[in-house]
């Protein structure tokens, strides 16, 4: 009797795992999700765009492709990559006060700083606003496999930096500024700025081996929507 009922749990265990295998086997084919992961996310083929997987949060692997590069029309500076990124600070007063002593110094602020409101104000004007600000620039057309690739998806912390050169500029523009260690200045000293001196950076999100996880719309891959709270 022993014998029996081990060879009985022995058939259904195998009888078990012969339908898992079957199962995987079926949803591979299917083009359905085969690795669920973190909170319901599915990893997903790039290769493919499944319908099966419509408005559902899937988990993409693979090379990101540019196909229409992000570029800085304003300035003229152009890039090979996905996001676009542009610092745009101005040398100003920035006024420090300990009890009632107060001083000013020199700093590089990516905002204009309102020297109106100092409580010394001789000698310490500020310029009125930037020229141009900060900017993000994202890539019309960014591909992911099949997938096209949400620009919310494209994170500014994944940048790296982008050295710029006076030869990248529009013209009218290049007799402005100069270049230091790539990044431009307007002043004639990039090491002892003056007030109003302006100073343009760019960092870029670059096409990469990348994992992107968010919710298929169409053939697109799209930032997942934030829980809402009552």
């Amino acid at each position: 009797m022993q014998v029996s009922s081990r060879r009985a749990v022995a058939s259904i265990v195998l009888i078990a795992l012969i339908a898992v295998t079957v199962a995987i086997a079926w949803w591979q084919r299917s083009g359905e999700p085969v690795a669920a992961v973190a909170d319901s996310v599915f990893e997903v083929s790039s290769a493919v765009v499944d319908p099966v997987n419509e408005g559902k949060p899937i988990r993409l692997v693979g090379n990101l492709v540019v196909v229409d590069p992000a570029a800085d029309q304003e300035l003229g500076v152009g890039s090979d990559a996905a996001v676009l990124l542009r610092t745009v600070e101005m040398y100003q007063w920035q006024e420090q006060c300990i009890a009632d002593a107060c001083g000013q110094n020199g700093t590089w602020s990516a905002r204009r700083i309102d020297s109106s409101a100092f409580r010394e104000q001789a000698g310490r004007e500020n310029p009125g606003e930037l020229p141009f600000r900060s900017a993000r620039f994202d890539a019309r057309e960014v591909r992911l496999g099949a997938f096209l690739v949400d620009p919310a998806l494209l994170k500014e912390a994944e940048s790296i930096t982008r050295p710029v050169y006076v030869r990248d500029l529009l013209p009218n523009l290049a007799a402005i500024f100069r270049d230091d260690n790539g990044v431009l200045y307007s002043g004639e000293d990039s090491g002892a700025p003056a007030i109003g001196d302006l100073r343009v950076s760019y960092r870029v999100v670059p096409a990469s081996q990348t994992t992107r996880v968010g919710v298929q719309q169409g053939e697109r891959i799209i930032d997942a929507p934030s829980p809402t709270t009552d």
